[in-house]
C-alpha cells in the first residue's frame, strides 16, 4: 500500500523550484542535491529488535551546499519519509547542518565530514514503539564524483551518535546534486587598482661595440713536431708520433737494466728475455723509430776480446727483438768493448755497471 502525499513532500518541491529559478541571488547555495536514503535505528549495545521492517527505514533528501573554501564545504540537509515504502516500516525525517572536508582534488574524491542532525522516528502503522526523535552528533563519510561541470553523484554512509536514551542511526545515502555556475569566492568583487602609467625612459645613443682584434701568437717553428721547439731540441729529426723528453729526445736512449748474459758468452738469460720481451712491444708501435744497441764490458780482459764479445751481445740482443716483430732495417748491432766505461772499473760495483747494454735512437729515413 502506498502512503498519501504528506506535507513535508510539498515543501521538498518548493525548495527545489525556488532555487532552480533564482539561483543567481548570492543567498543562495553553490550547488542542490537531491537523496534516497535507508536508516538503520539502533542503540549501542545493539539493534532494538530483530525486525527487517524495524530496520530499514527509507528516506528523501534534500541537501544545499555553500562552498567556504577549494575543499570545505557546508550542507544543510532535510530529510523526508520515502512515499513508496511499505506502510509498517518506521517514518524517518529531520534536518541536519554538517561541515565536509575533501581529502583530494579531480573527479574523484573522498571526504569527511562532522555536524548535528535531528532525526524525528515515527511508527506509523508498525505499532513499534520509538523514541520520538534521535538528536546528535552525525559523522560522516563518502565519495563524490564529478560527471561534468555542473552535475556530480555521491555515495555516503553516516551514523547518528544521539544525546539521548543511547540511541544511534547508521544511514546510507545515494545522492544526485548540480552545482551553479557560481562560488563564494566568484561573488567577491575585486576591484583592481589603475595601472600606473609608463614611464618612456628617453632614447640614448648606442655606443658602437668595440672590436676585438684576435692576438696572433707566433710559436718557435718545430721542424719534428714533437712539442720542442727546433732551438731547443737535442733530437731535431724525431720519427712522429715519438714520445719525447723534455729536451726533444727519445725516452729509449737508456740503458736496459737487468740485460745479462752467461759467463764469457752472448747467450741471453731467460731474465733478460723477459726484459726484452716489455722491449719489443713498446717499440713496435714506432715502426720508423731507428735503434742502434750498444753492448759495452768492463776492462777485465784483453781490449780486442773485449770488443768481440760486445758485439756478439749487441747482436744477440738485436737478433731477439727481430724475433718479436721489430723490423730489422731499424736495429743496428754495435758493440764498444771497454772503451765507454761510465762507472769505476776499479771497483766490483763498477765493473758489473760497465757490462751493460744500451738504446739509443738515431735519425728516421723521412722526407
Amino acid at each position: 500500500m502506498v502512503n498519501s502525499v504528506k506535507p513535508g513532500h510539498l515543501l521538498l518541491g518548493a525548495l527545489i523550484s525556488i532555487s532552480l529559478s533564482s539561483h543567481a541571488s548570492p543567498l543562495l547555495p553553490d550547488s542542490l542535491m537531491l537523496g534516497v536514503k535507508e536508516a538503520d535505528p539502533g542503540i549501542r549495545d545493539g539493534l532494538l529488535e530483530n525486525s527487517e521492517d524495524y530496520r530499514h527505514g527509507f528516506a528523501y533528501s534534500l541537501s544545499a551546499g555553500w562552498t567556504l573554501r577549494p575543499r570545505l564545504e557546508l550542507n544543510l540537509s532535510l530529510d523526508m519519509p520515502a512515499i513508496t515504502q511499505d506502510e509498517n516500516r518506521p517514518e524517518i525525517s529531520g534536518a541536519g547542518l554538517a561541515a565536509h572536508y575533501y581529502l583530494s582534488d579531480g573527479r574523484l574524491r573522498p571526504y569527511l565530514g562532522a555536524g548535528l542532525q535531528h532525526l524525528t522516528l515515527e511508527p506509523a502503522e508498525s505499532g513499534i514503539v520509538l523514541p520520538g526523535s534521535a538528536t546528535g552528533i552525525e559523522l560522516i563519510g563518502g565519495l563524490h564524483f564529478t560527471f561534468s561541470p555542473n552535475v556530480f553523484g555521491r555515495i555516503q554512509a553516516s551514523r547518528n551518535e544521539a544525546f539521548n536514551d543511547d540511541l544511534r542511526i547508521s544511514q546510507y545515502q545515494l545522492i544526485l546534486g548540480y552545482r551553479f555556475g557560481h562560488t563564494p569566492v566568484q561573488r567577491q568583487t575585486t576591484v583592481m587598482p589603475a595601472p600606473e602609467p609608463a614611464v618612456v625612459e628617453p632614447a640614448t645613443e648606442q655606443q658602437p661595440v668595440p672590436i676585438i682584434e684576435p692576438e696572433v701568437i707566433i710559436l718557435p717553428p718545430d721542424h719534428d713536431n714533437d712539442g720542442v721547439a727546433t732551438a731547443s731540441d737535442q733530437c731535431p729529426d724525431t720519427p712522429p708520433g715519438m714520445m719525447v723528453n723534455s729536451v726533444g729526445c727519445s725516452p729509449f736512449d737508456l740503458a736496459l737494466t737487468g740485460i745479462t748474459f752467461e759467463t764469457n758468452s752472448a747467450r741471453l738469460t731467460q731474465d733478460s728475455k723477459a726484459i726484452l720481451d716489455g722491449i719489443a712491444s713498446d717499440l713496435r708501435p714506432f715502426p720508423e723509430l731507428k735503434i742502434e744497441i750498444q753492448a759495452h764490458t768492463d776492462d777485465r780482459g784483453s781490449a780486442q776480446y773485449n770488443l768481440r764479445l760486445s758485439q756478439l751481445r749487441a747482436e744477440s740482443v738485436r737478433n731477439y727483438l727481430i724475433r718479436k716483430g721489430l723490423k730489422s732495417t731499424n736495429l743496428i748491432a754495435r758493440g764498444y768493448g771497454e772503451t765507454a766505461p761510465k762507472y769505476d772499473n776499479n771497483t766490483v760495483e763498477g765493473r758489473a755497471q760497465n757490462r751493460r747494454v744500451e738504446l739509443h735512437f738515431l735519425a728516421s729515413d723521412r722526407q
